[in-house]
């Protein structure tokens, strides 16, 4: 009985474990990511300044 109960309570739970695909906002933010990393920049810094210093080069 216990089994037959368990299998209806889990056959009305949605179980969605698809990736939603990114939306175009993610998609820039990763291509920036890449190109940073490419670029051979430092990617560790003294300060948050010389961080947003490296942004803007």
């Amino acid at each position: 009985m216990q089994n037959a109960l368990h299998h209806d309570i889990a056959s009305r739970i949605p179980l969605d474990l698809s990736m939603p695909e990114p939306n175009e906002e993610s998609l820039q933010a990763v291509r920036e990511a890449d190109d940073f990393f490419s670029s051979g920049k430092p990617a560790r810094f003294k300060t948050a300044a010389d961080m947003i210093a490296s942004l803007e080069e």
